[in-house]
């Protein structure tokens, strides 16, 4: 039921209930008014009897006509309650009326009365009794009969009253329809307000107090609307930072559910992370021992360092956040440096030991020539492995200088490729291969020459290694949309997919026996990749096993 409704109902049945009230206290006062004038007249005509009587006695005919000029019923009573006179009922028919209230009133105070139904005349009598000296004299009167001039009262009170009570209920549904207006403007404007709409402004109208309320109300909105705002910006001011982030963060409740999570989050596959029963285990100690915890785990190709801190609600830990760091890179990087470590000391140690070795038996005296020339030349080969690993480890150190500048230059890349072909010729001819040039005349590429054909040269050079006697190497270019590209082919031994994802790591060999026995220094793909790297480009292969492989050199557009 809407409030108007109420307010109508209310108001109605309020005036109704008074209309009601007023006419039971009116009624009331008519019937106590009229029985206080007729005991009052019934008092002085006992007076003005008792005078009669005492003068000339009861004279039954005088009595009788004064009874029915004057519409009472007159009664005679002597001090032992014992009826002499009555107009309506003869005497003795009538029961002792010493204990009457009037009379036992009226024998005690001289006067008495009463108000009362009688039995002889079936209706409400009032009673005035007066003792005149030896007797009572006792007048009564039916109140009906003292009534007419009430019910002309109400006959012309009771019309009006409905008209009234019309006018009246117009009046409060009008007056509540104003009372009512402004407060159903604060009802929608709180709807609207309610939807986010904080820039609805109400119209102050009504009574003052609606007024001041509305006014008020307008100021808290505009308040609340600051207030959000803010809220608001402080809120994506931290979304922003939270998204920015490099670190995964992850925002979990007590039961260990996702509540947020940021961007790094979501590119780390965080909400398949949380599934992952070491992270699981991990936040739930996490929450039941209030503490940090540490973790490291691998998932599908990555590896990530996991920290986990309670959430605190009180005294209560209400969840955990979880801040996970992408260390695939730091752990591949610390390999690398564990290996290359190993790899060196490896490399330098086996020539390095050869050395050491056939110098203590050179300076033996009991040599002939012969084995000296032989341990020499071992000697010597030891040196210049060492050499070769010093010097190719010092050009990925150039190679690797941060900001390092080297000149570029346009240059034919068949000038590169008769370059490289020179530096090579003499491993060639000791097995017996040949270098196939295709077509590589008419393309220009823009590199720092050197270092192209130090990349080349290396190409060449493992092609030559890793390949049976007597076979042939192909050397070509071509271009495309993305640049030029050198690609150097071998029939040797091929490279598995496994091995392919590795062979530009520093040291890492293939087959590390027969790399060896094959001389190189396993530095010389991993020297191409930083070359191509400089320039922006990149260097790929494809390889089957026992059917050689082929090296491209990609050199971007802008540079080829």
């Amino acid at each position: 039921m809407k409030l108007r409704t109420h307010l109508v109902l209310t108001l109605s049945l309020s005036a109704l209930l008074f209309a009601l009230w007023a006419f039971l206290v009116a009624n009331h006062a008519f019937q106590k008014t009229d029985i206080i004038i007729q005991q009052v007249l019934l008092g002085r005509e006992a007076s003005f009897l008792s005078g009669q009587i005492e003068k000339e006695g009861i004279n039954d005919a005088f009595l009788n006509t004064y009874a029915e000029a004057h519409a009472v019923r007159l009664t005679l009573v002597d001090h032992a309650g014992n009826v002499l006179y009555d107009n309506e009922e003869a005497p003795n028919r009538m029961d002792n009326h010493a204990l009457r209230e009037e009379i036992h009133s009226a024998l005690a105070l001289g006067e008495g009365k009463a108000v009362r139904y009688s039995k002889t005349l079936q209706t409400d009598m009032v009673y005035v009794a007066k003792d005149q000296g030896n007797l009572v004299v006792r007048l009564a009167a039916p109140i009906s009969s003292i009534g007419t001039w009430r019910k002309n009262f109400f006959s012309t009170f009771i019309p009006t009253l409905i008209p009234f009570l019309i006018i009246l209920l117009t009046l409060c549904i009008l007056y509540v329809t104003y009372l009512l207006r402004p407060l159903s403007q604060l009802s929608k404007a709180a709807a609207i307000w309610g939807n986010g709409k904080l820039t609805h402004q109400l119209l102050p109208e009504g009574p003052e107090e609606f007024q001041i309320l509305a006014r008020t109300m307008n100021q808290e909105a505009r308040d609340l609307a600051r207030r959000m705002e803010a809220s608001e910006n402080e809120r994506q001011r931290y979304a922003s930072i939270l998204d920015t982030m490099v670190e995964g963060v992850i925002l979990v409740d007590g039961k260990g559910r996702l509540v947020l999570s940021n961007r790094a989050a979501r590119r780390f596959h965080g909400d398949e992370l949380l599934s992952d029963s070491t992270i699981a285990q991990t936040i739930r100690h996490t929450v039941l021992a209030d503490v940090v915890e540490n973790s490291t785990i691998k998932f599908e190709d990555q590896v990530f360092s996991i920290t986990t801190a309670p959430i605190h609600d009180g005294d209560e830990v209400s969840g955990a956040v979880v801040t996970l760091n992408d260390i695939t890179r730091i752990q591949h990087l610390e390999q690398v440096r564990r290996d290359f470590v190993a790899n060196v000391s490896h490399e330098l140690k086996t020539p390095l030991t050869s050395i050491l070795g056939f110098s203590d038996i050179l300076a033996g005296e009991h040599l002939d020539e012969e084995e000296r020339i032989h341990y020499a030349t071992i000697i010597l080969k030891g040196a210049r492995r060492m050499q070769g690993i010093i010097t190719d480890l010092l050009t990925l150190s150039s190679l690797e200088t941060e900001g390092k500048q080297f000149p570029m230059e346009k240059v034919e890349v068949s000038d590169l490729v008769d370059d490289a072909r020179e530096s090579v010729r003499f491993a060639c001819g000791q097995k017996r291969m040949h270098l196939v040039i295709g077509d590589t005349k008419g393309f220009q590429v823009t590199c720092a020459r050197n270092l192209m054909v130090e990349a080349l040269s290396n190409l060449l050079s493992n092609a030559i290694r890793y390949s049976p006697e007597g076979t042939d190497i192909l050397v070509s270019a071509r271009k495309d949309a993305k640049g030029t590209m050198i690609s150097v082919t071998d029939h040797g031994y091929g490279i598995s997919p496994q091995d392919q994802k590795r062979i530009f790591e520093r040291f890492y060999r293939v087959d590390k026996a027969r790399s060896r026995s094959q001389g190189g220094t396993g530095l010389g793909l991993s020297i191409v990749r930083h070359v191509m790297l400089i320039h922006k480009g990149s260097v790929k292969v494809q390889s089957t096993l026992g059917a050689g492989s082929t090296f491209t050199l990609v050199i971007p557009r802008e540079l080829g």
